[in-house]
């Protein structure tokens, strides 16, 4: 233990520690909007396999042979919003349906909050099928703020549906994520917990020195341990800030 204080004391590796919470913070601070979505794995509801007479599958009256649903999620998972500014009439954002569906119905199943000012409309362009989104003239998507579509179709080889629309400033458009790794909890990358490791030491690395320095009537070196003291909890609060809890708890909304 005392070999791993003395090493985390070198005034050298104290500096390469800074480097590196300094570029994590910077690299934080480069506000962005990122448009993404996921689709989920579709679900069968109903499916006519067999030749029955007897058996009927009908949606307005008008006989299917199968029924599906499956969830678009579309959010913002930058750390720059997205407002109506940003968008282009000429180009929404909107769900394309594939060529083999049917689209039968569609509404917004789930909000980030309930507030969130978000429309959609079914649409023919092109003679393609899309469900297009608008936001609200004073609306914008935050970090992880979003909204999830189910979409009710009918198909005999159903295939991912497929989000287009152009945001100004990002010319690759939306990028597409696993609906699974997504919205599931999985772990955080092992920098961050190696961060907060070294925080937490340093953390009480210093009360350590701190209570030696009073126990010896030496308050005055208590001064040098500040850094230690209030460095290593405001580093801890702001990657569980800024870390864990958007990554446990920012897609929540869609559980």
């Amino acid at each position: 233990m005392e070999s791993i204080i003395k090493v985390i004391k070198n005034p050298i590796v104290q500096v390469l520690i800074a480097l590196v919470i300094a570029w994590y913070f910077y690299s934080i601070g480069q506000k962005q909007p990122l448009p993404v979505y996921a689709t989920e794995k579709h679900q069968v509801f109903a499916d006519i396999q067999e030749n029955v007479p007897e058996l009927k599958l009908l949606w307005n009256d008008k006989p299917i042979s199968n029924f599906y649903s499956s969830r678009v999620a579309i959010w913002n998972g930058g750390n720059d919003y997205i407002d109506s500014s940003r968008l282009n009439s000429s180009d929404p954002i909107r769900i394309e349906v594939p060529d083999n569906i049917k689209l039968l119905n569609f509404y917004i199943s789930s909000l980030s909050r309930t507030d969130l000012a978000v429309s959609g409309e079914r649409k023919e362009v092109n003679g393609k099928t899309v469900v297009a989104f608008s936001l609200d003239k004073e609306e914008a998507l935050e970090a992880n703020d979003g909204f999830a579509v189910t979409m009710y179709f009918t198909s005999d080889n159903p295939t991912d549906f497929i989000v287009e629309g152009r945001v100004k400033g990002i010319s690759e458009g939306f990028s597409l994520k696993s609906w699974q790794q997504e919205f599931s909890r999985n772990d955080l990358h092992w920098f961050i917990w190696v961060i907060i490791f070294f925080a937490l030491f340093a953390t009480i690395d210093g009360l350590r020195d701190s209570y030696i320095a009073f126990k010896s009537n030496n308050t005055r070196q208590i001064t040098n341990y500040l850094p230690r003291l209030i460095g290593g909890p405001i580093t801890v609060f702001v990657f569980i800030y800024y870390s864990i809890i958007p990554h446990f708890f920012g897609m929540i909304w869609l559980q």
